[in-house]
């Protein structure tokens, strides 16, 4: 079964991630994005590219949730 992620857990994981490689630029170079970019994921401000995600072993995976009335 998939498992679902949002940013913010995403987030998360990507924060541990870091923990053991030492530093946000150095986790940036390895996965090939800006630490700009990264910077903007961890607070909120943009969401995880596909180098993030390929990074964490996610892709991406449209699906439709039914609104509520």
């Amino acid at each position: 079964m998939a498992t679902y992620r949002n940013d913010r857990e995403l987030a998360q994981l990507v924060k541990a991630a870091i923990g053991h490689n030492g530093s946000q630029k150095q986790w940036a170079d390895d996965v090939g994005i800006s630490a700009a970019y990264l910077s903007d994921f961890l607070r909120g401000n943009r969401g995880a590219g596909p180098a993030i995600l390929k990074a964490l072993g996610f892709e991406t995976s449209p699906y439709y949730r039914k609104a509520e009335s």
